[in-house]
């Protein structure tokens, strides 16, 4: 993993998009997460470059329709990567319609398949 993350660091510029949201007026109940997710999709149907992917040996990019979403996890015993497919098509998401990863008693560690 180290070796594709230095190769991908030498072959695509690093950047960052940042915004800035008002969320006082969302509920104290509102999952947060949830509405992130929601907002990367509709981010990137207004911006077809947020999500797209470089072939560096062709020299060419391609966007997406499909938007997945990747939530890394730092956990004791190392990261976990588990992804929300197909954000775009879920009209009104939410984490309750999505199996929840069961957690393993002897490590911690999320089982991705649940």
């Amino acid at each position: 993993m180290a070796q594709r993350m230095a190769l991908a660091h030498a072959q695509v510029v690093p950047t960052t998009v940042t915004d800035e949201v008002d969320i006082h007026a969302w509920s104290k109940d509102a999952d947060i997460t949830i509405r992130l997710v929601q907002a990367i999709a509709i981010a990137c149907k207004a911006e077809p470059s947020l999500n797209a992917w470089y072939n560096s040996d062709a020299g060419e990019r391609r966007l997406l329709k499909r938007v997945d979403v990747g939530i890394a996890i730092d956990l004791e015993g190392g990261l976990i990567v588990p992804v929300l497919l197909q954000c775009r098509r879920t009209q009104q998401c939410g984490f309750a319609r999505w199996p929840r990863p069961h957690a393993c008693g002897r490590c911690g560690a999320v089982d991705p398949a649940g």
